[in-house]
């Protein structure tokens, strides 16, 4: 990564040092490549590092919820002596993580930001947003004031946020997706009810239409031979 770092660094714009270990993570626009083989080294960087990336924010997430898990799973114990409804747990269990994890990830970190950085509220809560989202404009950047001296400590902290806070987020979206797989699974169970339903329903009404029609046929004919026989009689 340092080599990452001397290969993106030009004269104006030098990259070594804390900063440019913000490459990893959002990108927020204040550090680019200048030099070719920097561009080139990102292009491959990005191609290989993003899936891997990927695959230690689903880990991180998995360990995340697992632990809020254990946490929210002993109030769910209050809650059952309590003889509260299961789907109402269910609900308030969910409301409790997201709670939970906004307020470590969103709130408390909006604070800090507004006190260190001396954003107001509104920049600081903007910032965390952004950078959570991965959007990171660069308009905003934690540590990025060359006129403020911050604590050794301070930029690893954000680092550590960041990871955690984008971990906390793909819990969340693995948790919506498992709803919308849920909901599609019962989704279709249902229509699936109903077209069986439905499908007989179709079958007994077209068994009644055959009886009727073959008992009215015979019924007929019926009719037709004792005309005909009356007639031969006469």
């Amino acid at each position: 990564f340092l080599i990452a770092s001397r290969l993106c660094s030009s004269e104006d714009s030098p990259t070594t040092g804390p900063d440019s270990a913000l490459f990893g993570l959002p990108g927020f626009g204040n550090i680019s490549p200048k030099t070719e083989g920097g561009k080139i080294f990102c292009i491959v960087y990005a191609l290989v590092g993003i899936p891997m990336f990927g695959f230690l924010l689903a880990g991180v997430g998995d360990q995340l919820g697992s632990a809020l898990g254990q946490l929210i799973g002993k109030v769910e114990e209050i809650f059952l002596r309590w003889k509260v409804n299961p789907t109402v747990i269910r609900v308030l269990s969910t409301l409790l993580f997201i709670l939970i994890g906004c307020l470590m990830f969103v709130f408390c970190p909006v604070l800090v930001f507004r006190w260190i950085e001396d954003w107001p509220l509104l920049d600081s809560a903007y910032f965390v947003v952004i950078t959570l989202t991965t959007i990171g404009f660069g308009d905003y950047v934690a540590g990025g004031d060359s006129k403020r001296s911050y604590k050794v400590w301070y930029k690893p902290l954000v680092w550590f946020w960041i990871l955690l806070g984008l971990a906390y987020f793909a819990a969340i979206l693995s948790m919506i997706g498992d709803w919308l797989r849920a909901l599609s699974r019962r989704t279709r169970a249902e229509m699936g009810g109903l077209t069986a339903q439905a499908a007989n329903w179709t079958a007994n009404i077209t068994t009644e239409i055959k009886v009727t029609r073959r008992r009215l046929s015979l019924e007929f004919h019926d009719k037709l031979q004792r005309g005909a026989s009356a007639l031969g009689q006469k």
